[in-house]
């Protein structure tokens, strides 16, 4: 098993309580803990949202090393963020696992203004391995694209002592969402594999927020077009996360104290 566009299927996943099934998981999280640590050999392409967010490329010449496909096209993105703000009483990496490591899927339709519904399908291991439905609204003429995945999320302490999570996205075939079917029938099935990762920096005053995919959007838009665009789209979630975040800040919403007066930002490159 490796990270790869290629569709995961229940037969393909082991017992969930047996060795074999943390075996299969401790695997895709090494080899996205490699693909992390990799990045800053991309290469570099354009930075987005006011020099705020980098984004690269894969050289195929690379792809191998990394255990992954050279005819899928990688991108990733990096951006660096801090809490501004005297009375803060949590740290900024705090906020980031709120959001992104608890309840993922649920809040990703929250801040990511296409994304229509989001449906989990199975769990494997409550907040540790579960299938997802995500569907998007798309510009006309095109047809709502629907994603199946297997999310594997996990929280790590690094060698310096600074938390670390990380979330895995594989494209899955589950029996209760086939394509063209019932109210997918309208809809185009895609696919993406990605690594998230956010880490604590600078003795946990900031954190770096990386995330690299592959993605195959489906239906008759062409690849070449789709791998094109696909840098620049990937950078989109970091504002609207971060305003997503603040916005619960201000209102006190999920337990997040109004008073404090603090907000995240997102720093220069």
């Amino acid at each position: 098993m490796s990270l790869t566009l290629t569709t995961l299927n229940s037969k393909d996943i082991p017992d969930s309580q047996t060795p074999a099934f943390a075996d299969l998981v401790d695997r895709y999280f090494a080899q996205g803990q490699a693909v992390i640590d990799s990045l800053p050999s991309w290469h570099k392409k354009s930075t987005y949202h006011a020099n705020t967010v980098q984004a690269f490329d894969l050289p195929k010449q690379q792809c191998a090393s990394l255990g992954l496909s050279p005819t899928e096209h990688w991108v990733a993105r990096t951006s660096t963020h801090r809490l501004e703000g005297s009375t803060a009483t949590s740290a900024v990496y705090d906020y980031f696992r709120s959001g992104l490591l608890v309840d993922h899927s649920e809040q990703e339709r929250q801040y990511i203004e296409s994304c229509m519904e989001s449906e989990r399908l199975q769990v494997f291991r409550e907040a540790e391995a579960e299938v997802w439905r995500m569907t998007y609204k798309t510009p006309p003429p095109t047809s709502p694209r629907t994603f199946v995945f297997l999310l594997l999320t996990r929280e790590v302490e690094s060698t310096a002592g600074s938390r670390v999570f990380m979330n895995i996205s594989l494209p899955f075939d589950h029996p209760s969402c086939p394509s063209k079917q019932g109210s997918e029938k309208n809809r185009v099935r895609g696919r993406y594999v990605s690594v998230e990762c956010v880490r604590e920096i600078e003795g946990g005053d900031k954190v770096e927020w990386l995330m690299a995919t592959s993605s195959d959007a489906g239906g008759s838009i062409p690849q070449f077009l789709m791998d094109w665009s696909l840098a620049g789209k990937v950078t989109e979630d970091v504002p609207s996360f971060v305003q997503y975040i603040n916005t619960k800040m201000e209102t006190g919403r999920t337990g997040y104290d109004p008073t404090t007066k603090c907000k995240v930002i997102t720093l220069k490159l």
